[in-house]
């Protein structure tokens, strides 16, 4: 089911947002939707990544904030929320 739900790197809407699917290649100096990423946050670190549907350990899962499209569990944007705890 998370294959045809994938959101696509390349999409407008998500390089507008940051978007990558491995948040360890992110460099906040190379890119000004990448300032606010602080090491070690992802997607699956996230308060819109919703992983019940999947289970915690979850490669991909539900964002909320792009319409419900699925984000890898290594992933980032810049609208990245506080760290679940």
């Amino acid at each position: 089911q998370a294959a045809g739900n994938k959101l696509d790197p390349n999409d407008s809407y998500a390089k507008s947002m940051g978007f990558v699917t491995d948040a360890s290649v992110i460099d906040p100096k190379a890119n000004r939707n990448w300032r606010k990423f602080k090491t070690g946050s992802a997607c699956s670190k996230c308060q819109l990544w919703d992983g019940s549907e999947t289970g915690s350990k979850a490669e991909y899962a539900a964002c909320s904030f792009f319409g419900d499209q699925w984000t890898p569990r290594g992933g980032w944007c810049k609208n990245f929320k506080v760290v679940k705890s």
